[in-house]
């Protein structure tokens, strides 16, 4: 006799919380196999007909189904991705009440922290995403569930994706009660689940406009989101990305203007011989038209800085190039001080011929310029390189260029540490090393050196949470940093790379 397991909605209900997300663990992990070999488990078909009209009937049914089933996947991944959000909340809450009630016994004591302010710390990673996101992620589920508490039930029934609510909350943060309670209304009796953000963001403003709530425009703030900013291309290595804010008047008036210019280029574009023209794409000659405004009315004197890593010469054909490395920078033609002594540790290494191949330059912020590119470079404008440390064989060797006896580290050990790191060293942290501190791993006062084998970047934020957040690290000598949180969770961050959860337990090396 066939049995069957039913579980009721009021069973369900009554199952402690481990309980619960254990069964939607199972079942979520038993769809996906089915569905990773067929979506048919997934639905109810019924037997392949002979006829034409069986056949066509059985196939709309299934498209039907698959609908069905993809819906009620959608609402469930809403509904979770909601939930998480929920749990990062309460999270935060937790760790506040009980830093709380810690601190009150150190009334007559200074600290420098604030109850539940490392909270994202230990949720973030222990998610796989960085704290800051994670703090965002309680902060927006905090403010719906106090100010917006439908919109929050409706992404948590998975009506609705959860950054749509938080989108239409951000809009919202300065409106008062009683204003706020029948903008609410309004927004609930209308179709906030079929919007999208940016969707949800515009009609709201529509609705805060026509009920003379619209948002005060501060000159400040507005001042200080506008600029212009450069990125990498996520495919192409060699373009790059320009995202730029303008004054709406200003921004209309260069539109006219580069479109003006981009008309002419392609009215003037060379033909071919079949009459085809090459600058009939307007994309590019919009590119080409925004290069041609500034530099056509300006005289550019151009100095490039580049980290440009170069390959030594080998003393057998049989050894691999790759095998070495040096880290070294690009200067004008005039050169810099340190020159010689560069060039003299570089011929330690080397001998006396320090002409190696370059390799690809990564320009944070901007792309790659390939080797050929910074070839060209050097032989146009003359360009002297400085090797500042050097790898060989895999084993960093640290100049004494790169060590100091005070607390305070050099430029160029500076230099280095953020050249290496590349990003704050804290689990799943991307800000750029640029904006960091240098952290001492091992304090200074504890006889740590200030030295790039003990020092590493580390954002504001996450300096704070090493030095008063209970999160322990330990540099290897490859740079690798092995991290703890007080939740006992562990992470390895690689040099310039990505985060690796850990599950092994680390202990400092012998001294």
């Amino acid at each position: 006799m066939e049995q069957h397991l039913e579980i009721t909605a009021d069973a369900v209900s009554r199952m402690p919380r481990e309980r619960l997300l254990a069964a939607w663990t199972v079942l979520t992990e038993a769809v996906v196999e089915q569905a990773l070999v067929s979506v048919s488990p997934l639905l109810d078909l019924p037997e392949i007909g002979a006829s034409l009209d069986e056949r066509i009937t059985e196939s709309v049914e299934t498209a039907r189904q698959l609908e069905g089933a993809a819906a009620a996947v959608l609402m469930i991944s809403r509904s979770a991705d909601a939930l998480v959000r929920v749990m990062a909340a309460e999270h935060a809450e937790a760790v506040r009440q009980v830093e709380a009630l810690e601190f009150e016994h150190l009334r007559d004591v200074s600290y420098p922290l604030a109850p539940g302010e490392f909270a994202g710390d230990s949720f973030g990673p222990a998610l796989g995403m960085s704290s800051g996101a994670a703090g965002a992620m309680a902060d927006d589920a905090a403010q719906l569930r106090c100010r917006h508490p439908e919109l929050l039930r409706s992404a948590l029934r998975g009506e609705v994706r959860f950054a749509t609510v938080a989108a239409i909350a951000s809009e919202l943060e300065h409106v008062e009660a009683p204003d706020l309670d029948e903008v609410n209304r309004l927004l609930a009796a209308g179709s906030i689940p079929t919007m999208t953000v940016e969707g949800a963001r515009r009609q709201t403003k529509r609705l805060l406009r026509s009920l003379g709530l619209a948002r005060p425009v501060d000159p400040v703030e507005q001042r200080r989101e506008m600029g212009v900013w450069f990125s990498p291309h996520l495919e192409f290595d060699q373009l790059t990305e320009m995202r730029v804010v303008l004054d709406s008047v200003d921004a209309a008036t260069v539109r006219a203007a580069i479109d003006a210019r981009a008309q002419f280029l392609r009215d003037n574009a060379p033909r071919s011989g079949d009459g085809a023209g090459h600058g009939l794409f307007a994309g590019p000659s919009r590119a080409d038209a925004l290069v041609d405004l500034p530099l056509g009315q300006a005289t550019v004197t151009t100095t490039l800085h580049l980290r440009v890593p170069v390959r030594p010469p080998t003393s057998s054909p049989a050894e691999p190039l790759s095998s070495r490395s040096v880290l070294a920078r690009a200067h004008g033609s005039t050169g810099c001080s340190g020159e010689n002594s560069a060039r003299k540790n570089a011929a330690a290494w080397f001998g006396d011929d320090v002409r190696m191949p370059f390799g690809h330059v990564e320009v944070p912020g901007v792309g790659i310029v390939d080797a050929a590119t910074v070839r060209a470079l050097a032989g146009a404008v003359g360009t002297k390189f400085v090797s500042e440390f050097v790898a060989v064989d895999g084993e960093r060797v640290t100049t004494l260029a790169t060590v100091t006896d005070s607390y305070r580290p050099t430029t160029l050990v500076e230099r280095a540490v953020k050249a290496r790191d590349g990003h704050c060293r804290f689990p799943y942290c991307t800000r750029p090393a640029e904006v960091t501190d240098i952290d001492h791993v091992i304090p200074f006062a504890e006889g740590g050196e200030t030295s790039p084998a003990n020092l590493q970047c580390l954002c504001r934020h996450h300096h704070r949470a090493k030095t008063f957040g209970s999160f322990a690290v330990v540099m290897q000598a490859d740079g690798e940093c092995l991290w703890e949180s007080p939740t006992g969770r562990r992470w390895l961050t690689l040099p310039s790379g990505p985060t690796l959860p850990q599950t092994a337990v680390f202990t400092a090396p012998a001294a």
